[in-house]
């Protein structure tokens, strides 16, 4: 095959990946002469991204549900509870604020169902538990009280939903001020936070980091997302748990990063 068969060939195949992979999906990817090779490439880069970027938020998510489960163990203990708090017994007496947030039996089964083919449901342990709660529970947990406006709607059916956002914030406000606020000792100061809540400051920077968790986990465009910020919105999560665990992260995913972002196609 000499080089125009073969450049030929080359072109025949990029266009036909083009048209497998979705015009839809590599609109945003298409330089102006809208050539499959730099469409492909630029695909390429995107899906480097979004592999650089799975390291930090895996690293920022297991610190983070360790530590919050740490701090409701700890309650737990100091309430004088007797067996875990994840244990799936109807007829444990279990006080507020944590009670509200608590759906033990539903967690255990998701984890039991993950893990068929390993243990059997009786075998199921505390570790097995957390290693299988989604993101959005401790989300749900911390709340966003940034995300809610302090002025009630006018619409009569808009206002019952933010009754209601409202509400549940304030079960989130009462869990964070007993236990979950222990989670997160080198918090930085009020000023650091741009006069935030420390609540609000943590519930905001985990609403975007779960959004951006999303579009990677569904390979979502991330052309338009600001990912150094996003980056540094985990730094900063994970620098109010630990900076031991904020220096280790970044030791291992912010030079892979750096580069990819550096390598960003010139048409994007």
């Amino acid at each position: 095959m000499d080089n125009a068969e073969h450049e030929t060939t080359q072109r025949t195949v990029e266009e036909e990946v083009c048209r497998l992979l979705g015009t839809a999906r590599l609109a945003a990817f298409q330089p102006k002469d809208q050539d499959a090779a730099k469409t492909l490439e630029a695909y390429r880069w995107q899906l480097r991204l979004e592999q650089a970027l799975l390291k930090p938020i895996s690293i920022t998510e297991v610190l983070l549900r360790n530590a919050l489960d740490e701090s409701i163990r700890q309650w737990w203990q100091h309430q004088g509870l007797p067996g875990d708090w994840l244990d799936d017994n109807p007829d444990q007496d279990v006080p507020e604020p944590l009670c509200s947030f608590l759906r033990a039996k539903s967690w255990r089964g998701r984890a039991a169902t993950n893990l068929k083919a390993h243990k059997s449901r009786e075998q199921i342990n505390h570790d097995d538990v957390i290693a299988h709660m989604m993101l959005g529970t401790w989300r749900n947990m911390i709340g966003n009280p940034a995300s809610i406006s302090r002025t009630p709607p006018t619409d009569s059916e808009k206002r019952q939903s933010w009754n209601s956002m409202r509400e549940a914030d304030e079960h989130c406000a009462a869990l964070w001020a007993e236990i979950l606020h222990n989670a997160f000792p080198n918090m930085p100061s009020k000023r650091q936070r741009n006069g935030m809540s420390s609540r609000g400051y943590i519930g905001s920077k985990l609403t975007v980091m779960a959004s951006l968790r999303n579009r990677v986990c569904h390979w979502d465009s991330l052309i338009r997302v600001n990912v150094q910020a996003r980056y540094e919105d985990m730094m900063n999560i994970t620098r109010s748990i630990s900076t031991s665990g904020a220096q280790w992260m970044q030791d291992n995913t912010d030079e892979e990063l750096s580069n990819v972002l550096e390598a960003r196609p010139d048409w994007l």
